[in-house]
């Protein structure tokens, strides 16, 4: 497999997992809801905590991503993601 291949690969896997994360917890809404006995608000900050959370890594990552390789940056913030 080509270089080029494998970073296709990399990223395309990378933002299946963050459409994935969005598609699983806004249809088990409901489910979340009732199971863990959080109220519509709460729920609403559950899911928008991600995408700040995503957005002040982000801000922090564009001062320092630029030390780093852009293959084992990108394998290591994946990693965290996953975690």
């Amino acid at each position: 497999m080509s270089k080029e291949k494998l970073l296709l690969v990399i990223l395309a896997s990378a933002l299946f997992s963050h459409i994935m994360d969005f598609m699983i917890m806004m249809p088990l809404g409901s489910q979340f809801m009732r199971l863990f006995d959080i109220s519509p608000q709460q729920f609403s900050f559950l899911v928008s905590s991600y995408t700040f959370s995503a957005g002040a890594s982000g801000f922090v990552a564009a001062f320092l991503i630029d030390r780093f390789d852009r293959k084992s940056a990108l394998t290591v913030v994946y990693i965290g993601f996953t975690i």
